[in-house]
């Protein structure tokens, strides 16, 4: 076969390549949403470069960044079809969710233990058995920006049923049967409402996973995700991306950025992502995959999940005077993703060699890539 038509017909599908660059881009919105529009509560100076050009261009530039949230649910939503799709019932689908799991808890666990004594001490996190188990499973309120933690545990563990209604062949089927799941959902939150939480600590902690359940359009993109790489949605752009194409996928990009910059009426309003989210992460795909940019992004893309965790910790509980030391915003935001690139090293040099032992014996990790751009 010929190799440009290899390459035509790898870009055609969404890698792992394409999702680890828009993890990337997901991470570095996060960031600068958190630094430029939810730091009201920090006692902080800084100057803000763009607001010198377009006054309050910086809030709507860290607004746009909400967009993140429902990137990593979209981008979920494919990888648990494809790592899935394949299981002929729910025992293997669930062991995949499972493992998947026991790799995220490993990486958050590594973190959680120099992080929650270091919160007990400074009084963030009360020292007890409950706040203790509930922080290590995920279920930490006071560390607000790891909300996260409970709707990604939720979703997966929802996946496979999601995966089998939406390959029903019937669509009266699929719709009666996501009615049911949605119904389901709203009756234990309606129970959370009334009758508060059950008093036994693993009752609690699941009941909490399924109350962190107040986005859902964060749902309803991950379903999205689900349809998107079940019909193949990717292919429908074309791989030869012309002149032509490409400025119609731009203006597909500047369409989505407009609704979500338009229709966002406060920094946390998410009710236009599900829309957004699918358009802006194919076209970005169409016009980053392969360029230098991608391998940039792909490179913080593999960070993502540290940087998550580790640079709000940085940022609003442990060391605020620090990240805004310099002052100039552009520079804050470069040494904030520093901080947290260095904090990431130090974790994978744990989390590499555990996870091989633990959940990779056959398909090792390896550091590269970790520890390096390439």
């Amino acid at each position: 076969m010929n190799n440009k038509l290899i390459i035509d017909n790898f870009q055609n599908d969404f890698t792992k390549i394409h999702t680890k660059m828009n993890k990337g881009i997901a991470i570095l919105f996060m960031v600068y949403y958190h630094l430029f529009v939810l730091h009201n509560n920090l006692d902080v100076t800084y100057l803000s470069l763009p607001d010198l050009v377009v006054p309050n261009i910086r809030y709507y530039l860290a607004n746009f960044g909400k967009i993140c949230v429902c990137i990593y649910c979209f981008l979920s939503g494919i990888g648990a079809f494809y790592s899935q799709q394949n299981a002929k019932n729910f025992l293997p689908m669930y062991k995949k969710v499972l493992t998947h799991l026991g790799k995220f808890f490993l990486n958050y666990w590594i973190i959680a233990m120099v992080t929650i004594p270091f919160a007990i001490h400074t009084g963030l996190i009360d020292f007890s058995i409950k706040s203790i188990f509930y922080a290590m499973l995920g279920s930490v309120n006071e560390i607000a920006e790891w909300w996260f933690v409970k709707l990604y545990v939720f979703l997966q563990i929802i996946s496979p049923v999601l995966i089998r209604i939406i390959q029903e062949k019937r669509i009266i089927s699929k719709l009666l049967s996501l009615l049911f799941l949605f119904v389901m959902i709203a009756m234990l939150k309606g129970y959370i409402y009334f009758y508060g939480f059950p008093s036994n600590m693993v009752l609690r902690l699941l009941f909490d996973y399924v109350d962190c359940v107040d986005y859902w359009y964060c749902i309803l993109t991950f379903i999205i995700g689900i349809i998107c790489v079940k019909y193949n949605l990717y292919s429908l752009i074309p791989n030869r991306v012309g002149l032509k194409n490409k400025l119609l996928l731009f203006l597909f990009l500047i369409i989505s950025i407009a609704i979500r910059v338009i229709f966002s009426n406060n920094a946390s309003t998410m009710t236009f992502d599900w829309i957004v989210v699918p358009i802006f992460v194919f076209t970005i795909s169409k016009l980053l995959y392969g360029t230098k940019i991608c391998k940039f992004l792909c490179y913080f893309g593999k960070h993502s999940t540290n940087i998550w965790l580790i640079h709000c910790l940085w940022l609003f509980y442990f060391a605020s005077d620090l990240v805004y030391f310099p002052y100039v915003s552009i520079f804050i935001y470069l040494w904030l993703l520093i901080l947290s690139l260095l904090s990431s090293y130090i974790i994978n040099l744990i989390y590499v060699p555990l996870c091989n032992l633990f959940f990779s014996r056959k398909h090792k990790l390896t550091f590269d890539g970790y520890f390096y751009y390439k």
